[in-house]
């Protein structure tokens, strides 16, 4: 007993950024509201704040101090980070779609096959809720991995210099541990892909990072008189595309037994959905190709880590098509 106490503690005290599954299939089944005008000035508002806050320390452009503020502002809280709380807290601002774990693609498994699904991990970290943001159906786990993860990411590949590859290697190994499949049962390449565009994120905050790298571009603050200005307004649009929706870059799954409960499972809530409006609808992954072309177009060189073999092979049917 003592044991597994110790080990329950131990995953719980390894969760404490962005843990969270999402159900992204059912939502494309729903009517939602585009949030990205939303999101983008909470977002702004957030980096106005840790502008304000970088400055008044009297450091000068110092550009740790300055990635510190961004990371006070919008990185990780307890369990999740502060935009996706935001997000699922202002119910009246975020049209959100939330699918209960018993309710979800889920809800067939055992805790014996995913401890977060209906272990006690389940009491402290909810399914995440789906938004759309522009074209795209996104857990609000994934704004977690992008300025959680993603600061990891730019930690190895840009602070300490290691490059791209070793920061993947630390997101793949990051989704198949605590944050991913061992405890939940699922890879997530959304989740992924969220860390990795988190960690270009991060590179452009100052102009320390912004020019290196294969996605270089204008920093969002620079030092004018001596102070940190924001002259890059930020926005989600080019960043979220359809290699952060699970129902488009579709997940792994620890075993096949888990994969072929869950497809069961959305096969099933496709039934449900014919027999209900008469509509026929397949939800099995990529349920829009079309995405996967822009998302492995998007991930350039490095769209093998970033996205799944099924929605690569779409993207290529399409081009080629």
């Amino acid at each position: 007993m003592r044991k597994h106490l110790i080990l329950f503690w131990g995953i719980c005290l390894a969760l404490p950024v962005s843990a969270t599954e999402v159900d992204n299939f059912q939502p494309h089944l729903i009517k939602q509201r585009d949030v990205l005008t939303e999101l983008d000035a909470l977002t702004n508002y957030r980096l106005q704040e840790a502008e304000k806050a970088a400055n008044a320390q009297g450091h000068g452009c110092n550009h740790v101090v300055m990635r510190q503020a961004v990371w006070n502002t919008l990185g990780a809280q307890m369990v999740w980070g502060h935009l996706e709380n935001d997000v699922e807290r202002l119910d009246k601002v975020f049209d959100k779609i939330h699918i209960p774990v018993e309710q979800s693609i889920y809800k067939n498994l055992h805790a014996s096959e995913s401890f977060f699904v209906w272990g006690i991990v389940n009491l402290v970290i909810d399914i995440a809720s789906t938004i759309r943001v522009g074209n795209y159906r996104i857990g609000s786990d994934k704004l977690g991995h992008f300025f959680a993860q993603g600061a990891d990411l730019f930690s190895v590949a840009y602070s300490q210099n290691q490059g791209i590859e070793e920061a993947l290697k630390l997101a793949i190994s990051q989704e198949r541990g605590y944050y991913g499949s061992f405890v939940s049962g699922v890879y997530s390449y959304g989740d992924v892909s969220a860390d990795f565009a988190g960690m270009i994120f991060w590179s452009k905050i100052t102009p320390q990072y912004a020019k290196q790298g294969p996605f270089s571009g204008p920093p969002y603050f620079t030092c004018i008189n001596g102070a940190w200005k924001q002259t890059q307004k930020f926005t989600w649009a080019g960043i979220i595309n359809g290699s952060w929706d699970e129902a488009v870059n579709c997940s792994a799954f620890r075993d096949k037994n888990i994969h072929d409960k869950v497809y069961l499972t959305i096969d099933q809530i496709a039934e449900v959905y014919r027999q209900k409006t008469g509509k026929t609808v397949n939800l099995h992954c990529p349920i829009l190709p079309e995405q996967c072309l822009e998302a492995v177009q998007s991930a350039k060189q490095f769209a093998p880590y970033l996205i799944h073999p099924k929605c690569i092979a779409a993207a290529k049917s399409l081009y080629h098509g």
